[in-house]
């Protein structure tokens, strides 16, 4: 059971990562891209987030490694709430691309870190 919430853990940041090169035929390439991101790491957020729940409530990880998940998964979505807010002022007009790349790469950056801390809570789950 781990070992495939793991696994599929892994697959659902491989296809962030792949929708997020893919360019898309028609609209805006900015926006559309910006969304798959958005659309398939809050797949895997809810997952891991789900994951971790339940191994937290079997009593197979320690309240300590819940509340490091917790407080990463915080930084996570305030920087999603970012990725959105840069995503809106740029479809307005108000900011550009290098606005939605400047949030968008700092996203990445607290996902690494929210991806290796929840692959090592629940390795060790």
């Amino acid at each position: 059971m781990i070992r495939k919430s793991v696994n599929l853990f892994v697959l659902f940041m491989v296809l962030l990562f792949i929708n997020g090169c893919v360019t898309t035929m028609g609209g805006n390439p900015v926006i559309d891209n910006t969304y798959k991101i958005l659309a398939t790491t809050q797949i895997a957020y809810d997952n891991a987030m789900t994951t971790v729940s339940v191994l937290y409530s079997k009593g197979k990880i320690t309240t300590e490694q819940k509340d490091k998940v917790v407080s990463v998964a915080r930084d996570f979505v305030a920087s999603y709430k970012v990725v959105v807010k840069a995503l809106e002022m740029y479809a307005e007009g108000t900011s550009g691309q290098i606005t939605v790349d400047e949030a968008v790469n700092k996203f990445v950056e607290v996902q690494i870190m929210f991806v290796n801390l929840v692959r090592e809570v629940i390795s060790n789950g």
